[in-house]
Protein backbone atom coordinates (compact mmCIF):
# COMPACT_ATOMS: atom_id res chain seq x y z
CA UNK A 1 0.00 0.00 0.00
CA UNK A 2 2.53 2.78 -1.22
CA UNK A 3 2.01 5.62 -3.67
CA UNK A 4 5.59 6.64 -5.38
CA UNK A 5 5.17 10.23 -6.92
CA UNK A 6 8.27 11.56 -8.51
CA UNK A 7 8.74 15.41 -9.17
CA UNK A 8 10.76 17.27 -11.74
CA UNK A 9 14.22 16.97 -10.24
CA UNK A 10 13.34 13.26 -10.06
CA UNK A 11 13.33 13.30 -6.19
CA UNK A 12 10.71 10.32 -5.34
CA UNK A 13 8.39 11.14 -2.29
CA UNK A 14 6.70 8.16 -0.70
CA UNK A 15 3.15 7.65 0.87
CA UNK A 16 2.54 4.79 2.88
CA UNK A 17 -1.34 4.01 3.16
CA UNK A 18 -1.33 1.73 6.10
CA UNK A 19 -4.23 1.32 8.65
CA UNK A 20 -4.81 3.53 11.75
CA UNK A 21 -3.72 1.87 15.10
CA UNK A 22 -5.36 0.97 18.01
CA UNK A 23 -8.61 1.83 16.91
CA UNK A 24 -11.08 -0.69 17.45
CA UNK A 25 -13.34 -1.60 14.43
CA UNK A 26 -17.18 -1.08 14.29
CA UNK A 27 -18.02 -4.99 13.60
CA UNK A 28 -18.24 -5.27 17.65
CA UNK A 29 -20.34 -8.23 18.87
CA UNK A 30 -22.82 -5.79 19.87
CA UNK A 31 -23.19 -4.57 16.01
CA UNK A 32 -23.54 -7.89 14.96
CA UNK A 33 -26.20 -8.57 17.16
CA UNK A 34 -28.01 -5.42 16.38
CA UNK A 35 -28.04 -5.47 13.11
CA UNK A 36 -28.20 -9.24 12.48
CA UNK A 37 -30.88 -10.48 14.61
CA UNK A 38 -32.03 -13.80 14.95
CA UNK A 39 -35.80 -14.52 13.97
CA UNK A 40 -37.95 -16.76 16.65
CA UNK A 41 -38.39 -19.32 14.01
CA UNK A 42 -34.86 -19.25 12.85
CA UNK A 43 -33.47 -19.64 16.47
CA UNK A 44 -36.04 -22.47 17.14
CA UNK A 45 -34.65 -24.31 13.50
CA UNK A 46 -31.21 -23.34 15.47
CA UNK A 47 -31.99 -24.92 19.00
CA UNK A 48 -32.68 -28.00 17.08
CA UNK A 49 -29.95 -28.51 14.77
CA UNK A 50 -27.52 -27.81 18.05
CA UNK A 51 -29.18 -30.63 20.12
CA UNK A 52 -28.88 -32.86 17.31
CA UNK A 53 -25.74 -32.80 16.41
CA UNK A 54 -24.89 -32.68 20.70
CA UNK A 55 -26.98 -36.12 20.51
CA UNK A 56 -25.18 -37.80 17.31
CA UNK A 57 -21.76 -36.92 19.10
CA UNK A 58 -22.52 -37.83 22.78
CA UNK A 59 -23.85 -41.63 21.60
CA UNK A 60 -21.35 -41.57 18.31
CA UNK A 61 -24.22 -42.33 16.50
CA UNK A 62 -22.19 -42.02 12.87
CA UNK A 63 -22.43 -43.70 9.67
CA UNK A 64 -20.57 -43.40 6.51
CA UNK A 65 -23.56 -43.85 4.02
CA UNK A 66 -27.08 -42.88 4.79
CA UNK A 67 -29.27 -45.63 4.31
CA UNK A 68 -33.23 -46.71 5.45
CA UNK A 69 -31.85 -49.57 7.30
CA UNK A 70 -29.55 -47.52 9.52
CA UNK A 71 -32.31 -45.11 10.53
CA UNK A 72 -33.66 -47.48 13.42
CA UNK A 73 -31.87 -44.83 16.46
CA UNK A 74 -31.67 -41.36 15.43
CA UNK A 75 -30.23 -38.81 15.61
CA UNK A 76 -27.75 -40.15 13.21
CA UNK A 77 -25.11 -38.69 11.33
CA UNK A 78 -23.10 -38.65 8.56
CA UNK A 79 -19.35 -36.89 8.71
CA UNK A 80 -16.70 -35.90 6.45
CA UNK A 81 -13.47 -33.64 6.57
CA UNK A 82 -12.44 -31.92 3.47
CA UNK A 83 -9.66 -29.58 3.49
CA UNK A 84 -9.08 -29.92 6.80
CA UNK A 85 -12.98 -28.48 7.51
CA UNK A 86 -15.72 -30.50 8.85
CA UNK A 87 -18.73 -30.98 7.14
CA UNK A 88 -21.37 -33.31 9.84
CA UNK A 89 -25.00 -34.15 8.01
CA UNK A 90 -27.08 -35.09 10.93
CA UNK A 91 -30.73 -36.97 10.68
CA UNK A 92 -32.77 -35.38 13.51
CA UNK A 93 -36.56 -37.60 12.31
CA UNK A 94 -37.74 -39.83 10.17
CA UNK A 95 -41.30 -40.23 8.85
CA UNK A 96 -41.75 -43.38 6.25
CA UNK A 97 -44.24 -43.55 3.85
CA UNK A 98 -45.17 -46.38 1.30
CA UNK A 99 -43.37 -44.07 -1.73
CA UNK A 100 -40.20 -42.56 0.62
CA UNK A 101 -38.60 -41.30 3.84
CA UNK A 102 -39.37 -38.37 4.77
CA UNK A 103 -35.96 -36.82 7.00
CA UNK A 104 -35.35 -33.64 9.13
CA UNK A 105 -31.81 -33.03 8.68
CA UNK A 106 -29.29 -30.57 9.42
CA UNK A 107 -25.49 -30.04 8.15
CA UNK A 108 -22.60 -28.11 10.85
CA UNK A 109 -19.82 -27.19 8.95
CA UNK A 110 -16.93 -25.83 11.52
CA UNK A 111 -15.15 -23.15 9.81
CA UNK A 112 -11.70 -21.87 10.81
CA UNK A 113 -12.96 -18.43 11.61
CA UNK A 114 -14.02 -16.77 15.55
CA UNK A 115 -17.08 -16.60 17.04
CA UNK A 116 -17.94 -13.80 19.51
CA UNK A 117 -16.67 -16.37 22.50
CA UNK A 118 -13.45 -16.85 20.67
CA UNK A 119 -14.54 -20.69 19.26
CA UNK A 120 -14.39 -21.73 15.85
CA UNK A 121 -17.47 -20.61 14.14
CA UNK A 122 -20.13 -23.36 13.31
CA UNK A 123 -22.58 -22.60 10.21
CA UNK A 124 -25.86 -24.52 10.48
CA UNK A 125 -28.20 -25.63 7.61
CA UNK A 126 -31.70 -27.33 7.87
CA UNK A 127 -34.61 -28.62 5.87
CA UNK A 128 -37.76 -30.59 6.51
CA UNK A 129 -38.53 -32.33 3.18
CA UNK A 130 -35.30 -34.54 2.17
CA UNK A 131 -36.67 -37.66 0.55
CA UNK A 132 -35.15 -40.89 0.81
CA UNK A 133 -36.27 -43.75 -1.60
CA UNK A 134 -36.83 -47.35 0.25
CA UNK A 135 -34.05 -48.76 -2.62
CA UNK A 136 -31.50 -46.04 -0.89
CA UNK A 137 -30.68 -42.60 -2.42
CA UNK A 138 -31.71 -39.61 -2.13
CA UNK A 139 -35.40 -38.28 -4.46
CA UNK A 140 -34.56 -35.01 -6.60
CA UNK A 141 -32.98 -31.73 -5.76
CA UNK A 142 -31.05 -31.71 -1.89
CA UNK A 143 -30.50 -28.84 -0.60
CA UNK A 144 -30.29 -27.71 2.94
CA UNK A 145 -30.84 -23.48 3.61
CA UNK A 146 -28.48 -21.48 6.09
CA UNK A 147 -30.24 -21.00 8.94
CA UNK A 148 -30.28 -17.64 9.43
CA UNK A 149 -27.94 -14.54 7.64
CA UNK A 150 -24.28 -15.23 9.65
CA UNK A 151 -21.36 -12.27 9.56
CA UNK A 152 -18.43 -13.33 9.69
CA UNK A 153 -15.28 -10.71 10.83
CA UNK A 154 -12.12 -11.05 9.13
CA UNK A 155 -9.01 -9.15 8.03
CA UNK A 156 -8.82 -8.07 11.71
CA UNK A 157 -12.20 -7.48 11.81
CA UNK A 158 -12.15 -4.59 9.28
CA UNK A 159 -14.04 -6.62 6.86
CA UNK A 160 -17.81 -8.51 7.34
CA UNK A 161 -18.50 -11.33 5.24
CA UNK A 162 -21.90 -11.59 5.72
CA UNK A 163 -23.33 -15.19 4.41
CA UNK A 164 -27.39 -14.63 2.91
CA UNK A 165 -29.95 -16.82 4.69
CA UNK A 166 -33.14 -17.18 6.62
CA UNK A 167 -35.00 -18.82 4.38
CA UNK A 168 -37.63 -21.15 5.79
CA UNK A 169 -36.75 -24.87 6.24
CA UNK A 170 -40.34 -26.06 4.97
CA UNK A 171 -39.97 -24.50 1.50
CA UNK A 172 -36.46 -25.75 0.62
CA UNK A 173 -36.36 -22.59 -1.39
CA UNK A 174 -32.57 -22.15 -1.91
CA UNK A 175 -33.24 -19.26 -4.61
CA UNK A 176 -30.48 -16.32 -4.12
CA UNK A 177 -29.32 -17.69 -0.59
CA UNK A 178 -26.78 -19.99 0.82
CA UNK A 179 -26.99 -23.45 0.80
CA UNK A 180 -25.48 -26.88 1.18
CA UNK A 181 -26.25 -29.68 -1.34
CA UNK A 182 -26.26 -33.40 0.24
CA UNK A 183 -25.86 -37.06 -1.23
CA UNK A 184 -25.99 -40.30 1.22
CA UNK A 185 -22.42 -39.51 1.53
CA UNK A 186 -23.19 -36.63 2.94
CA UNK A 187 -21.88 -33.25 1.89
CA UNK A 188 -21.26 -32.45 -1.92
CA UNK A 189 -20.98 -28.85 -2.16
CA UNK A 190 -21.77 -25.30 -0.96
CA UNK A 191 -23.64 -22.95 -2.76
CA UNK A 192 -23.19 -19.26 -1.27
CA UNK A 193 -24.61 -15.63 -1.80
CA UNK A 194 -22.61 -13.01 0.69
CA UNK A 195 -22.09 -9.61 1.18
CA UNK A 196 -18.52 -7.96 1.98
CA UNK A 197 -19.33 -4.92 3.87
CA UNK A 198 -15.63 -2.76 4.38
CA UNK A 199 -15.30 -0.87 7.78
CA UNK A 200 -16.03 2.70 7.53
CA UNK A 201 -12.62 2.94 9.72
CA UNK A 202 -10.97 1.99 6.48
CA UNK A 203 -12.85 2.45 3.17
CA UNK A 204 -15.66 5.09 2.85
CA UNK A 205 -18.15 5.09 -0.12
CA UNK A 206 -17.82 8.28 -2.53
CA UNK A 207 -20.55 9.09 -5.38
CA UNK A 208 -20.03 9.95 -8.58
CA UNK A 209 -18.20 12.99 -7.51
CA UNK A 210 -15.80 11.10 -5.33
CA UNK A 211 -17.58 13.22 -2.63
CA UNK A 212 -17.98 11.20 0.46
CA UNK A 213 -21.14 9.48 1.09
CA UNK A 214 -22.15 10.24 5.08
CA UNK A 215 -23.72 6.87 5.38
CA UNK A 216 -23.68 3.34 4.62
CA UNK A 217 -20.47 1.12 4.27
CA UNK A 218 -18.31 0.28 1.16
CA UNK A 219 -19.96 -3.02 0.34
CA UNK A 220 -19.78 -5.92 -2.35
CA UNK A 221 -21.59 -9.49 -3.53
CA UNK A 222 -20.89 -12.35 -4.69
CA UNK A 223 -22.15 -15.91 -5.35
CA UNK A 224 -20.10 -18.85 -5.70
CA UNK A 225 -20.37 -22.50 -5.63
CA UNK A 226 -17.45 -24.65 -4.08
CA UNK A 227 -17.02 -28.04 -2.88
CA UNK A 228 -14.46 -26.76 -0.04
CA UNK A 229 -15.30 -23.95 2.33
CA UNK A 230 -11.25 -23.38 2.25
CA UNK A 231 -11.56 -22.45 -1.39
CA UNK A 232 -13.91 -19.72 -2.21
CA UNK A 233 -12.40 -17.65 -5.12
CA UNK A 234 -15.11 -15.22 -7.06
CA UNK A 235 -15.21 -11.74 -8.86
CA UNK A 236 -16.85 -9.02 -7.39
CA UNK A 237 -17.39 -5.56 -8.31
CA UNK A 238 -16.65 -2.84 -5.61
CA UNK A 239 -18.37 0.54 -6.11
CA UNK A 240 -15.76 3.47 -5.77
CA UNK A 241 -14.49 4.33 -2.02
CA UNK A 242 -12.15 6.52 -0.32
CA UNK A 243 -9.25 5.25 2.43
CA UNK A 244 -10.83 6.99 5.42
CA UNK A 245 -7.06 7.89 6.86
CA UNK A 246 -6.77 10.27 3.43
CA UNK A 247 -9.39 12.55 2.32
CA UNK A 248 -9.38 12.88 -1.12
CA UNK A 249 -7.51 9.80 -2.53
CA UNK A 250 -10.30 7.75 -4.15
CA UNK A 251 -10.21 4.36 -5.95
CA UNK A 252 -12.03 2.65 -8.97
CA UNK A 253 -11.20 -1.14 -9.52
CA UNK A 254 -12.23 -2.29 -12.53
CA UNK A 255 -12.20 -6.12 -11.75
CA UNK A 256 -11.88 -7.30 -8.61
CA UNK A 257 -11.04 -10.81 -7.14
CA UNK A 258 -11.83 -12.13 -3.45
CA UNK A 259 -9.92 -14.99 -2.75
CA UNK A 260 -10.13 -16.95 0.06
CA UNK A 261 -8.83 -20.79 -1.68
CA UNK A 262 -5.81 -22.50 -0.42
CA UNK A 263 -6.10 -24.03 -3.44
CA UNK A 264 -6.08 -21.30 -6.15
CA UNK A 265 -5.27 -17.73 -7.44
CA UNK A 266 -7.16 -15.67 -9.84
CA UNK A 267 -6.05 -17.06 -13.01
CA UNK A 268 -4.55 -13.56 -14.24
CA UNK A 269 -2.75 -12.62 -10.74
CA UNK A 270 0.42 -11.08 -11.73
CA UNK A 271 2.57 -10.36 -8.77
CA UNK A 272 4.64 -7.89 -8.44
CA UNK A 273 8.08 -7.30 -8.34
CA UNK A 274 10.22 -9.41 -5.03
CA UNK A 275 6.50 -9.89 -4.04
CA UNK A 276 6.98 -13.58 -4.33
CA UNK A 277 10.21 -13.81 -2.75
CA UNK A 278 9.22 -11.59 0.04
CA UNK A 279 5.74 -12.52 1.34
CA UNK A 280 5.39 -15.73 -0.29
CA UNK A 281 6.84 -19.35 0.59
CA UNK A 282 8.22 -20.91 -2.62
CA UNK A 283 5.59 -23.24 -4.47
CA UNK A 284 2.91 -22.77 -2.34
CA UNK A 285 1.57 -19.43 -3.74
CA UNK A 286 -2.05 -20.92 -3.60
CA UNK A 287 -1.66 -20.04 -0.17
CA UNK A 288 -2.68 -16.20 -0.35
CA UNK A 289 -5.64 -15.08 0.18
CA UNK A 290 -6.61 -11.03 -0.12
CA UNK A 291 -8.27 -8.98 -2.93
CA UNK A 292 -6.77 -9.13 -6.05
CA UNK A 293 -7.37 -6.03 -8.72
CA UNK A 294 -5.62 -6.36 -12.38
CA UNK A 295 -5.73 -2.58 -12.71
CA UNK A 296 -7.49 0.47 -10.91
CA UNK A 297 -8.11 4.13 -11.43
CA UNK A 298 -6.55 6.54 -8.58
CA UNK A 299 -8.21 9.65 -7.76
CA UNK A 300 -6.43 12.08 -6.07
CA UNK A 301 -6.83 14.81 -3.74
CA UNK A 302 -7.56 18.19 -4.98
CA UNK A 303 -3.91 19.56 -4.56
CA UNK A 304 -2.20 17.61 -6.48
CA UNK A 305 -3.43 20.13 -9.45
CA UNK A 306 -1.47 22.36 -8.34
CA UNK A 307 1.83 22.49 -9.97
CA UNK A 308 4.18 23.56 -6.98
Amino acid sequence: QVLNVSNQSGVTNTTHFSQRKNVESEFTNSFLTQNFPISQETSKDLSTAISTFEEIKKNNNLTDLLEPKKLSMLPLGVAKTIGGIQYTLGISSAKFTPQYTELTAFVKIVIPQFDSSGNAKELFFGANNIKLSHKGGLVGDTNLVLLGDVPIKMNGENLLLVLKGGMNMETGAIQNKTYVTIDCSGFKELGIEADLEFSRKLLEPVDAKYEVIKSGRVKASFKTIVTNWNNILAEVTIPAFQLTDYEGTCFELNKAVIDFSDLYNAKEIEWPKDYQKDYLVPGNENLWRGLYVKSLKIVLPPQFKEKE
